[in-house]
């Protein structure tokens, strides 16, 4: 075999690796990018009531967004509905009424906060959801990291490879 294409094919692997940290950091980038915008954005509260937990898709019609209730399967999530208090002591500029978020550990009954931007009242996040975006952010730069870490391990396995086949080559047969 020509050395010329296992050295391609080596290269080739380690930029293929290298390309997939590369895009696991920029996942990253727009998840941190999401949370902060969420944080910084999202300065003005109003209250609701989780009045159902049901399993269900959600869909939209006309620019609304609507909760279709099924029986449990497999495909289907976990859903609560929210009726949002709309007191007269807020700005007034939360529209939304009613809003279907994915269930957590929250309990029919319970009452929970939404944080909203007075700017663009459709940017939203309820109490801790917004932690999930800086979670998922940390958990792919993890795995960026090690996927650079063994893309330079590789790299370091191929050079050594390389020189102990030209050693190799260089003292000839015993």
């Amino acid at each position: 075999m020509d050395e010329n294409v296992g050295i391609k094919a080596k290269i080739f692997c380690v930029l293929l690796i290298l390309s997939m940290s590369a895009v696991c950091f920029l996942a990253a980038w727009y998840k941190f990018g999401q949370y902060n915008d969420l944080i910084e954005n999202c300065t003005s509260e109003v209250t609701g009531v989780v009045t159902d937990i049901c399993h269900g898709s959600i869909y939209y019609q006309y620019g609304e967004r609507y909760l279709k209730k099924t029986s449990r399967t497999a495909a289907q999530r976990l859903y609560m509905t929210i009726e949002v208090n709309t007191d007269p002591a807020s700005d007034g500029s939360f529209k939304q009424k009613t809003l279907y978020e994915t269930a957590d550990e929250t309990k029919v009954g319970q009452e929970v906060t939404i944080h909203y931007s007075p700017d663009d009242p459709d940017l939203y996040y309820l109490n801790e959801k917004v932690c999930d975006d800086r979670i998922t952010g940390i958990v792919v730069a993890v795995i960026g990291v090690f996927v650079f870490i063994g893309a330079v391990l590789l790299t370091v396995f191929f050079v050594r490879n390389s020189h102990w086949k030209a050693a190799e080559k260089k003292a000839g047969p015993i």
